[in-house]
């Protein structure tokens, strides 16, 4: 009898440990038909917890500005007997112009913590295959240089296991 009380708690233990847990797929399958039945409770709950965020973006445009200079030419006559021509230079002034433009970005939140979180995971990814990478370089150098161990030693007929 302790045998089977025995046998039974830990097949109830295991069945709780298996059905406790909430796999990604369960969790996903489990929202989509939540989704289905009632999107506006879950587009509210997302919507509370990743708001929309607005922000002004100012930018600044400067356009420089020409100076010109301008050549005139008159016909001055003093005299009836004689014309003279004079010339006149005028430089116009430099007008530099600036424009300021204005505009509102709405950013979704949820999408951008949802990329941060995805390159997180790939940055530390990333990070293991490095790990692994070094692993398997370092242990590819110790066999290398024990073989070529080996061939010179057996050359002298010295036997390594």
């Amino acid at each position: 009898m302790r045998n089977l009380i025995t046998y039974l708690i830990i097949m109830l233990s295991l069945c709780m440990m298996i059905t406790g847990c909430m796999s990604e797929r369960q969790a996903a399958r489990k929202l989509y038909t939540v989704h289905a039945k009632y999107p506006q409770i879950v587009t509210k709950h997302c919507a509370d917890i990743f708001p929309d965020q607005s922000y002004l973006v100012d930018s600044i445009v400067f356009l420089p500005g020409v100076e010109t200079t301008i050549t005139d030419t008159f016909l001055v006559s003093d005299t009836i007997t004689r014309l003279l021509t004079k010339t006149i230079y005028r430089n116009d002034k430099r007008v530099d112009t600036i424009y300021r433009l204005k505009n509102l970005k709405v950013v979704n939140k949820a999408k951008e913590l949802q990329l941060q979180n995805e390159n997180l995971a790939m940055s530390v990814n990333f990070g293991k295959l490095q790990k692994e990478r070094n692993i398997l370089f370092w242990v590819t150098i110790i066999l290398g240089a024990y073989t070529i161990l080996r061939w010179v030693l057996r050359f002298w007929n010295i036997r390594l296991p």
